[in-house]
């Protein structure tokens, strides 16, 4: 899947877990929110294994 990969993306370019949430929020407009509730879940998946790797 794509987005775990931007995410972790984003971080390395300095976006904090609020821009990204964010952005989530701005997506669930166009996208749906069933979507934007699916990219949340990915991302705090992602967020939990990047604060494990540390």
């Amino acid at each position: 899947d794509e987005i775990p990969m931007h995410i972790r993306a984003t971080v390395n370019t300095g976006a904090s877990k609020e821009d990204i949430r964010e952005a989530f929020m701005h997506v669930a407009i166009y996208a749906g929110v069933p979507k934007a509730n699916n990219a949340f879940k990915i991302a705090k998946k992602v967020f939990e294994d990047m604060d494990n790797m540390e």
